[in-house]
């Protein structure tokens, strides 16, 4: 889809940017034959609205939302680890698509201009090591959980932020003082305390945001909705856990959630997808409303979709 004649602009990518800023990402394989792991798929999924967002209605097949999306694919913001093999790009894809549309977000076209534009990527989040590690020590998981990771799976709508450096000065300043919240520990919910455990460790990671078309080419930014999905790495392989990840999380996709939610995808319903109907195979399922922001380079205003 051509949208070229109307205002040209640079927002698409700032958006972008925006979006996975806070990413920390390294492929690694987490496969364990040796003790024959049983791990389960558990996503987390949390979107965040904004107040314009939350203005709109959100999408669902009674009331479709239009949309154009771009796809920025894998990113990789953490030094690589072989031996986790990515996906094909279009499987992912794909099953992105499919999932929208089964939860109400339609591919614009001549009939429906477009009401919001998508922004969409996926890969791992990577534990940064202890600095004992950085020595040559082996990989220790930093104490307390990373608040980077934390934030991703919605730490701040279960009361986690306080006992990171993010929120507590004493924490940044290298304080000892001992904060009364400590106390408080054991009495933590059930979803809090699975999303500190998952921040001790490696992440497989989506996100996706939504943005208000005609504002963005108008040159301004609206913001509407992010949905971020995550599921502990551990035992898993990447190209097997993003598209049930993805599946898994549709419901939550531009849905305003007052808490995070956990799903074990790997015990069936909306978690199960056959990559096999899901894959695009050469043009024989074209995604026109889907720019593969993997291959533009953006020079001038002119390359924004």
């Amino acid at each position: 889809m051509n949208h070229s004649n109307s205002s040209p602009h640079l927002l698409a990518f700032s958006a972008a940017a925006l979006l996975f800023a806070s990413f920390a990402i390294a492929p690694i394989s987490r496969a364990d034959p040796i003790f024959g792991l049983d791990p389960h798929t558990n996503v987390i999924t949390v979107t965040d609205t904004t107040p314009e967002g939350k203005a709109m209605a959100p999408a669902s097949p009674e009331h479709p939302v239009y949309y154009v999306a771009e796809d920025l694919g894998f990113r990789e913001f953490g030094a690589p680890v072989p031996g986790d093999p990515l996906p094909p790009h279009a499987q992912i894809t794909a099953v992105i698509v499919k999932t929208l549309q089964k939860h109400g977000y339609l591919p614009a076209d001549k009939q429906h201009m477009p009401t919001q534009f998508i922004l969409f990527n996926w890969g791992t989040m990577y534990a940064p090591p202890s600095a004992g590690a950085l020595d040559g020590g082996s990989k220790q998981v930093m104490h307390p959980p990373n608040p980077l990771l934390l934030k991703f799976m919605g730490g701040d709508k279960v009361d986690l932020m306080w006992d990171t450096p993010v929120d507590n000065p004493n924490i940044s300043m290298g304080g000892s003082m001992v904060d009364a919240r400590t106390l408080t520990q054991g009495l933590r919910s059930a979803i809090a305390q699975k999303i500190h455990d998952a921040a001790e460790g490696d992440l497989y990671v989506a996100a996706l945001g939504g943005y208000d078309f005609q504002a963005l080419r108008a040159g301004k930014s609206v913001k509407l909705w992010q949905t971020r999905i995550a599921c502990p790495a551990d035992g898993l392989a990447l190209a097997d856990t993003i598209p049930a990840m993805i599946v898994a999380a549709g419901p939550q996709i531009g849905r305003d959630t007052q808490l995070p939610v956990w799903k074990d995808a790997s015990e069936g319903g909306d978690g199960q997808v056959n990559i096999g109907e899901l894959r695009v195979v050469g043009t024989s399922e074209p995604a026109a409303h889907v720019i593969d922001g993997t291959k533009v380079d953006r020079k001038g205003a002119e390359d924004t979709p």
